[in-house]
């Protein structure tokens, strides 16, 4: 019966885990709105990486190419 609430569980967190926004994709996004957002989740996310793109946004070294909104930017190593 554990086994089968725990699979359940999974089964049910899965499709939420799914449809998180993508942090990356927020700040190439159009509106501010959308990249406060990826702001957020960014810092919130834990990637190791997050400083140096936020310090990299805040600076405005980090760049959105128009084509397929690829990040581009100077990244500065600590």
């Amino acid at each position: 019966m554990l086994r089968l609430l725990t699979l359940l569980f999974l089964l049910l967190a899965a499709p939420a885990q799914a449809q998180a926004p993508d942090p990356y994709g927020q700040l190439a996004g159009d509106g501010y709105a959308e990249i406060e957002a990826g702001v957020s989740g960014l810092a919130a996310s834990g990637d190791s990486r997050a400083d140096a793109i936020l310090s990299a946004l805040s600076d405005g070294r980090l760049l959105v190419r128009p084509g397929d909104k690829a990040l581009l930017g100077s990244i500065r190593r600590s």
